[in-house]
């Protein structure tokens, strides 16, 4: 059963995430009790080293139903009836239970480089705002007919982008990148993501986000819109979708101020 499905009712869309990754939390305690379980049955182990993997043992799977409960507690229960979560869940309990049971073997370093990558990957997606209406920056027009562009900066420590120049042309153009890691991604998967990748006026690029490199869009880039293998790889896990939205300048009067927002769907300026 696919998380959208499920009745908003029983299963709030601000819950989704917490209540997932405590079900993965709940499967790597549970991988973590089996491997100690195993380890009881050694050969050549001390009556001490068999009892301190029984009191391990004992503790994760403690720890693995209060993970449980947790999850049924945020999702009310519905966070059992996504199915989609099931075959990494019972992957990742697999590779815990096997790094337990032979810590020195593929086991424990399969998992920890399959950490690095999952706490690296949603850093990657964490540095961009979830898409929920928020404000994203603003457009003033001058009333010497010049236009200021104010993008609000993603981290706090960063002043905001501040654009001014006298515009030349009909409209001016705004490319979104909207993308989503799958729900079953833990920590970042099942909420999309945005930012404003471009602004463009009469065929000159105003600004481009740094963090995108100098090739991302149709014709400069892999993905979106190329037919090609690496950008079918990438949609294989992630689903990136390019949104292009103009404001025309005769819309935009001398002393307009306009905040640039966005839905998920198109930019709006109010």
């Amino acid at each position: 059963m696919e998380f959208e499905q499920i009745a908003a009712g029983n299963f709030a869309v601000s819950n989704f995430a917490p209540a997932r990754d405590f079900f993965y939390l709940a499967a790597l305690l549970l991988g973590a009790g089996c491997g100690c379980i195993l380890n009881r049955f050694r050969r050549n182990s001390t009556a001490r080293f068999r009892n301190l993997n029984v009191t391990a043992a004992l503790f994760f799977f403690s720890g693995t139903l209060a993970s449980l409960t947790l999850a049924a507690i945020y999702s009310n229960w519905s966070i059992f009836k996504e199915s989609s979560l099931y075959i990494p869940i019972g992957i990742l309990a697999l590779l815990v239970a096997l790094a337990f049971r032979f810590p020195m073997a593929a086991g424990f370093p399969l998992v920890l480089v399959s950490g690095i990558f999952v706490v690296w990957t949603a850093y990657a997606c964490l540095r961009f705002p979830a898409i929920d209406g928020a404000e994203w920056g603003r457009v003033t027009r001058e009333g010497s007919g010049h236009v200021q562009i104010r993008l609000a900066s993603l981290s706090a420590t960063r002043p905001d982008t501040v654009l001014s120049w006298q515009p030349d042309g009909e409209a001016l153009e705004f490319r979104v990148l909207n993308f989503s890691p799958p729900g079953a991604f833990p920590i970042a998967g099942g909420l999309s993501r945005g930012f404003i990748a471009e602004i463009v006026n009469n065929n000159e690029t105003l600004y481009h986000d740094p963090r995108l490199g100098r090739y991302f869009f149709p014709g400069r880039s892999p993905w979106p819109g190329a037919k090609d293998k690496l950008q079918e790889d990438w949609q294989r896990f992630f689903s990136f979708q390019e949104i292009r939205e103009e404001l025309e300048m005769k819309l935009l009067h001398p002393g307009a101020n306009l905040p640039i927002l966005f839905d998920g769907q198109t930019i709006v300026f109010n």
